[in-house]
């Protein structure tokens, strides 16, 4: 089974890799970045005490979202950057993911007010499913999700895939994107279950 969304990139590709491999589903989330210290871009959100560091390893990079009490290690292959208060993620040529701390803490406010958070990406939203039952990624954390179209900041059409997580500390929040007419899954499957099995407590 194949993405039909071009990236799903990452949660869609995700949540069809876990479900194949008898596991749960995954989506995106936001962070911020800044300042460079000892090797790691590490920020602070005064207004919503956001905490993320991403430092270089030997397998890419560690992404830590320290204000949600959680971790990530960013295969090689794919970009990671910060973009304001986020975390950009090019997965490839047509799939980028966004993870971000929204500014509700409790991840079920912060998953019924995901529209306004979505506002921050693209324009003409369009909601065109959504996931109200709550579904467990991985062991870690539970996760709701919706998807729909949009106009990125490049007024190009796009898929976008949401997931709210139930971090440990407060919500976390990823958003996949992308060219709804091409499908790279097969080219980012093994970097993105990499991706799913590397997530921890911090």
């Amino acid at each position: 089974m194949k993405s039909r969304l071009v990236s799903m990139l990452i949660f869609a590709v995700l949540s069809l890799i876990l479900s194949a491999c008898g596991g749960q589903t995954t989506e995106n989330l936001v962070v911020n970045a800044n300042k460079p210290a000892d090797g790691a871009v590490t920020s602070k959100n005064t207004n919503q005490t956001v905490v993320t560091s991403i430092t270089p390893t030997s397998d890419g990079q560690l992404v830590k979202f320290e204000s949600a009490g959680i971790q990530v290690t960013m295969p090689g292959s794919f970009k990671v950057q910060k973009e304001g208060d986020d975390v950009l993620v090019t997965v490839s040529d047509v799939s980028k993911l966004y993870f971000r701390i929204p500014a509700e803490r409790e991840w079920e406010k912060a998953f019924a007010n995901a529209t306004i958070e979505l506002s921050r990406y693209f324009k003409d939203i369009k909601v065109t499913n959504t996931d109200t039952n709550k579904d467990r990624f991985t062991d870690l954390m539970w996760m709701k999700g919706m998807k729909g179209t949009g106009v990125d900041k490049d007024g190009k059409l796009v898929e976008w895939n949401l997931q709210v997580f139930d971090a440990p500390n407060r919500a976390l929040m990823s958003v996949a994107y992308g060219d709804p007419k091409k499908d790279d899954f097969e080219a980012t499957r093994k970097d993105l279950y990499k991706m799913i099995q590397s997530f921890k407590k911090l």
